[in-house]
């Protein structure tokens, strides 16, 4: 049965503000009914949303979704909470350990037959790999996501990709082939906003 979101939204705030992580563990324990996929997904969205406003809540919350998955043994959500602590890493500028998860992650992702999923974890790895010079790692992570979502028609996250692989242009010095992926990435954001936008008429 899925979690209300109001029970949702306070399990969040309390494991968001506990420093302690025993404490926190309890905090779960008290908190059994919502030890589902759809709550480790959920912990998931939130880390995303703390990561560039509070880095140490993301942590907490990240750590738990790690704890949760593990104790119900759904190999998706063991997925994602290790994309979410891939994701923390990267943050604390622990680009070797962020790899590393990204990579669990992946392997996870393409065991269970997740496409869309294991083309979003290629594409989150790319700036760890970025920042640890290895360029050709990058770009083969890079080939494989676009080839995914090409196949799945996601032109929002082949933008996204588009931006990324400007990102190892760049820092390889290849400035205007770089600007060509930026400009194309923007005017696919542009593109996709003002759909939206038109939508909301």
């Amino acid at each position: 049965m899925p979690a209300s979101s109001e029970s949702l939204d306070q399990l969040i705030g309390e494991l968001a503000r506990e420093p302690n992580p025993r404490r926190r563990r309890q905090i779960l324990q008290t908190q059994r009914e919502l030890w589902q996929p759809d709550t480790v997904s959920r912990l998931y969205e939130e880390v995303v949303r703390l990561l560039h406003v509070d880095v140490q809540q993301a942590e907490r919350i990240a750590r738990a979704a790690a704890d949760m998955a593990d104790n119900i043994g759904d190999e998706a959500s063991q997925a994602a909470s290790l994309r979410a602590l891939a994701h923390i890493y990267y943050r604390k500028r622990q680009y070797e350990f962020s790899v590393d998860l990204y990579d669990k992650a992946l392997a996870i992702y393409e065991r269970v037959g997740d496409e869309r999923e294991a083309g979003r974890t290629l594409n989150s790895s790319l700036q760890s790999l970025i920042y640890l010079g290895r360029y050709f790692e990058a770009e083969e992570h890079a080939r494989k996501a676009r080839d995914i979502f090409t196949r799945l028609g996601d032109r929002l996250r082949l933008a996204r990709l588009d931006a990324n692989m400007g990102n190892i242009l760049y820092r390889q010095d290849c400035f205007e082939e770089a600007l060509e992926l930026y400009q194309r990435a923007y005017r696919a954001f542009w593109r996709s906003a003002s759909r939206r936008m038109s939508r909301s008429r």
